[in-house]
């Protein structure tokens, strides 16, 4: 009985994933009927634009012939000649677009009239020029030019007509199949919850009878769920250790850097050699990394916000480099011609990344049969070179990065619409259109400038003009910390006391008085006891009150108090904390003698 009873529920279950089947192919094919209904509306909707516009030549052609024989102005002939070179563009254009029968002949009796209208409007201009405006005029007069105008008004319009009949069928199609695409996601939903019900109501049958065949069993089964969980447990931990020891594994290359380093440098002063700057960097530079590292971990859990900064670029399409050779394919070489005494740029390094990524895939689309891929970097300084653009006149320094590729190349009239959102030259399904549009707003948004050159056959050449990234006075270049004497009180509030007293030793050699607090009772004392404070350093997240609850209530009661928190998370984390606060700025730990200048100064700067 039990055995019979198994067996109907897995046909059910069978046929529940038969049905569900069948419902997610339909759903398939109803998204591509709908793609293709919905392109086919739009092909309609562009050929309706092309017989507008073809008529709109042809009565502007008629203008400039009708203009110049009343004038007999040269310069009355420009939308003539204007129609003359756009017409066939658009014939052709409109040839591509019309497919029925019907209407390809209407297309063939309006190419005829078209035809002549034009030869009539020719012979009457060089009429003009040969014998005068009274031959010229007798033409007009014998309303042939008229009838011709009439025939392709009508003919246009029997072909709008029939354009405007044949979208409205296939929007009515693109509806239709919305509605074959939602009935078949209805339908799928709904077999996959009957699906589940079968399967829960199998699996809680299954649990009742293996329940009731005996104890032993189930403690058995019991005993092995713990043995699994044991299993779970071990290989989470494993897991856990490889991903730690992966990291230990590079914080120890950048600790054996920072350590040994310093060694070699205490061990030569206590010989009495000064020659210690070398390794003094080098464990400044490992520390760099170390942190670098740390930031890189945060930032899998979080999206940071996005800003300009100064940036290697040389760095930047080395990093590159490998991810485009994956993208790119083995049929597109990649060279790489950068310049060894390149400036920094400011921008914001991850949307510069993202543009050269998309203006390396948009030269890989160009190239289908292979060729070759060149990343360039210069200097530019329009102040010594004018730029040759008519509409920007470029000042100033900045950094050039060169895309060039062997591709297919643009002509002028697809050149002077590349930047024009969802305009593409690929085929349907091959691109939005958005890729440029998006990168010359970024370098726009960068204030900086864009530049295509392009040949047809030969290739295409992108070059991004980027602002130099602000330079610093030679001093500061040597040593940003190096700074005057300022007057001002710093209170430092932080419960480690290492870091507390490496905060007292920067700021005092920075110029800073600094007093120092282990937690928030004792800070509130000393600002009530030194109104001289000016600036409250503090960390985040203490025993007691945090630093933020700390800062909020300190520059209440104290309105002309600065404050500046210290905090290994994120700004984000921080801004969840206290939202709405602009007041407030975040020291990232850890942190450089550079770095807390720079902060100290700006919250003092802050009105």
């Amino acid at each position: 009985m039990t055995g019979g009873r198994n067996t109907i529920v897995r046909i059910e279950i069978l046929t529940g994933f038969v049905l569900l089947l069948i419902a997610g192919v339909l759903a398939i094919l109803a998204a591509f009927n709908s793609a293709h209904a919905f392109d086919l509306a739009s092909q309609s909707l562009r050929a309706r634009h092309d017989i507008d516009q073809l008529f709109g030549e042809i009565k502007d052609a008629e203008t400039g012939q009708r203009g110049y024989l009343l004038t007999g102005k040269s310069d009355y002939l420009a939308p003539y000649h204007e129609a003359r070179n756009e017409l066939d563009q658009t014939r052709s254009a409109l040839r591509t677009l019309v497919w029925a029968a019907a209407q390809r002949r209407l297309v063939n009796q309006l190419d005829t009239a078209i035809d002549q209208k034009m030869a009539e409007l020719e012979h009457t201009i060089q009429l003009y020029d040969t014998s005068g405006p009274a031959s010229a005029l007798a033409i007009v007069n014998d309303d042939r030019g008229l009838t011709l105008m009439g025939q392709i008004r009508t003919l246009t319009r029997q072909l709008d007509n029939e354009q405007s009949d044949q979208q409205q069928a296939r929007l009515h199609q693109f509806r239709l199949q919305q509605q074959v695409l939602l009935g078949a996601i209805i339908a799928a939903t709904l077999v996959a919850f009957v699906l589940a019900l079968l399967v829960l109501r199998q699996g809680e049958r299954q649990q009742t009878e293996l329940a009731l065949k005996n104890a032993a069993l189930r403690e058995q089964m019991h005993q092995q769920a713990g043995t699994e969980a044991q299993l779970r447990h071990v290989q989470k931990m494993d897991t856990l250790g490889q991903l730690t020891g992966g990291i230990a594994h590079d914080f120890n290359n950048m600790l054996a850097v920072i350590v040994g380093n310093l060694e070699i440098a205490q061990l030569r002063l206590e010989r009495g050699s000064g020659d210690v700057e070398k390794f003094m960097q080098n464990a400044l530079l490992g520390a760099g990394k170390a942190s670098g590292l740390t930031k890189r971990l945060l930032a899998f859990s979080r999206r940071q916000a996005l800003r300009p900064i100064a940036v290697d670029v040389n760095a930047c399409v080395h990093e590159m480099s490998a991810i485009l050779a994956r993208t790119l394919g083995e049929n597109i070489a990649i060279r790489l011609s950068l310049d060894d005494a390149l400036w920094p740029a400011y921008v914001d390094r991850p949307q510069l990344e993202s543009t050269l990524l998309n203006l390396a895939v948009n030269s890989r689309d160009a190239m289908e049969s292979g060729g070759q891929l060149t990343i360039l970097t210069a200097n530019a300084n329009f102040d010594e070179h004018p730029c040759d653009q008519n509409e920007d006149t470029l000042s100033g320094d900045y950094v050039m990065m060169a895309v060039s590729d062997t591709g297919h190349g643009m002509t002028p009239e697809v050149m002077q619409r590349a930047f024009e959102p969802f305009f593409t030259t690929k085929a349907v399904g091959r691109g939005t259109g958005l890729g440029l549009s998006q990168i010359h707003g970024f370098v726009l948004q960068s204030n900086g400038h864009i530049k295509i050159d392009s040949t047809p056959g030969l290739g295409t050449t992108i070059r991004l003009y980027l602002p130099r990234a602000p330079r610093l006075s030679a001093r500061n270049e040597q040593h940003q910390t190096q700074v005057s004497a300022l007057p001002h009180v710093v209170l430092v509030v932080e419960d480690d006391p290492d870091v507390r007293e490496l905060a007292k030793g920067a700021l005092e050699e920075l110029g800073y008085t600094a007093l120092l607090a282990d937690g928030a009772e004792a800070a509130e004392a000393l600002l009530s006891e030194h109104p001289e404070i000016s600036i409250l350093l503090t960390d985040v997240v203490m025993p007691g009150p945090s630093g933020v609850s700390l800062a909020r209530e300190m520059t209440r009661r104290y309105p002309e108090l600065r404050a500046l928190l210290m905090s290994g998370y994120p700004r984000d984390i921080v801004d969840r904390a206290q939202p709405h606060d602009d007041r407030t700025r975040l020291l990232a730990k850890p942190f450089t003698m550079r770095d807390l200048a720079e902060a100290l100064r700006a919250a003092l700067n802050d009105e």
